[in-house]
């Protein structure tokens, strides 16, 4: 039986979404922030980054530390590594290659003396207690094997009044039909995930470990645009496996590359129908 953190190691392995994401100009997998200002992927997807920083509150002039759980290819932090020299900033993933990479970017952005990049696992780090003034996870949290530990690690690592901002996408309660349940799962084995987290049991695990102050912002409509995308790229590679679907979506096929990139369609679907919500949820220790 293939493990969660194995199936996401394979998944970002040979993924072919950094091809159509344009991963080679911006360094990142995640979704844009679209507003007034922003409407290019490029522009809105290095926004989202700026949106982050915004969201931890803390003041670029100072020696702070903050790390990010789940930092994929690392552009994230090389992007804020430029603007803020004095932070230093610490990346992780389990994924090798993308470490690798991370560590490569910051060479040729010169900001290895202020950005460092780690195999590590984010649910049980390496790191000292209080290690970090900040915390931010971009679309990592659903690939936790267990959200409590990844809470509990969380605010572990966090110094005394220290932030986590969580952005990713949250399941909602929602009943779906019958079709729309095979699409939900076919997502999800898609991108590797076993179950999106809810962002009331979310909010709940981070009250269990004692964070404070935790509000939620759903901010769906600014990444919208970025789920058209998806749609548009997943198209012509659903209609390619539309039969398998209808059979059968729940088996994780790893022999399937036109599996993999037709779930962007569904994922598109699964926002319409109010499946899934994408929120920014922040605390503090």
């Amino acid at each position: 039986m293939v493990s969660s953190e194995e199936k996401v190691v394979w998944y970002y392995e040979q993924s072919k979404m950094k091809e159509w994401w344009k991963a080679n100009q911006t360094h990142a997998y995640h979704f844009g922030y679209y507003e007034k200002g922003f409407r290019s992927h490029f522009d809105a997807i290095l926004h989202m980054n700026d949106v982050v920083w915004g969201m931890l509150g803390l003041d670029g002039t100072k020696p702070l530390r903050i790390l990010d759980a789940g930092c994929g290819v690392g552009g994230t932090l090389v992007y804020l590594g430029k603007k803020y020299p004095p932070v230093t900033f610490t990346g992780i993933s389990i994924v090798p290659s993308e470490v690798q990479f991370a560590k490569e970017l910051a060479i040729e952005n010169k900001v290895t003396r202020n950005a460092r990049f780690l195999v590590n696992n984010f649910c049980d780090t390496e790191f000292s207690e209080a290690s970090f003034d900040g915390v931010i996870a971009l679309e990592s949290l659903n690939y936790a094997r267990d959200t409590r530990k990844f809470f509990k690690e969380m605010y572990r690592v966090l110094r005394p009044g220290g932030r986590l901002v969580v952005l990713d996408g949250f399941r909602s309660r929602k009943r779906l039909s019958p079709m729309m349940q095979k699409a939900y799962h076919h997502w999800l084995s898609g991108r590797a995930i076993d179950d999106l987290v809810s962002i009331d049991d979310c909010v709940q695990s981070m009250a269990e470990q004692k964070f404070q102050q935790i509000t939620t912002r759903d901010i769906s409509s600014h990444i919208a645009a970025s789920q058209l995308r998806g749609v548009v790229v997943g198209l012509p590679f659903f209609f390619s496996i539309l039969v398998k679907s209808i059979v059968s979506l729940n088996r994780y096929k790893r022999s399937d590359d036109n599996f993999y990139m037709g779930v962007s369609f569904c994922g598109g679907l699964l926002a319409v129908s109010g499946r899934t919500k994408y929120f920014a949820v922040i605390a503090n220790k």
